[in-house]
């Protein structure tokens, strides 16, 4: 879940995403140029 202050970019990096941000942001249908999360967010993860 996502948590206030958490961004795609620090979420890739913490848990290893192979792809980082993008795959996150492909995965969960959220496009730039922000790519703006939400605390409480659920995001599915590859």
């Amino acid at each position: 879940m996502v948590q206030r202050g958490d961004t795609l970019y620090q979420i890739g990096i913490d848990l290893n995403i192979k792809g980082g941000y993008k795959a996150l942001a492909a995965l969960n249908g959220i496009s730039g140029p922000g790519y703006t999360i939400v605390p409480g967010q659920i995001l599915k993860l590859p």
